[in-house]
């Protein structure tokens, strides 16, 4: 009973924790300026300015092809939190391949490689 109910949160929030979700609900209602339970892809650029990402509406476009199934070119709010973890993990994934770019070859990064 328990891990069904942890697997249906994690489902519902895809990873994010309850001070995310909140931001992520709040962030999405005060950009539906028109009330229409969708973003298109304008508001959501602006959205992750808002929410300190720094991004170009190109890779908006390519990660909202990804959760975009009906080409209406905007998201539900439940796409919206889907493609919140896609940035992030697109986000993390840049992070690495700078790390492991700038690492030595003992696998730590010491004062030299960070500049």
């Amino acid at each position: 009973d328990a891990f069904v109910h942890f697997m249906r949160v994690l489902h519902e929030r895809d990873g994010f924790t309850d001070a995310e979700m909140e931001e992520i609900t709040a962030t999405f209602v005060q950009f539906d300026e028109d009330g229409s339970k969708d973003i298109d892809v304008i508001e959501l650029n602006d959205m992750l300015h808002h929410l300190g990402f720094t991004t170009h509406i190109d890779e908006v476009l390519v990660l909202l092809s990804r959760l975009d199934y009906n080409s209406s070119r905007s998201l539900s709010f439940r796409d919206f939190v889907r493609f919140m973890r896609l940035h992030r993990e697109g986000q993390m994934r840049t992070v690495k391949d700078k790390f492991n770019q700038r690492k030595g070859r003992d696998g730590v990064m010491d004062e030299d490689t960070t500049r």
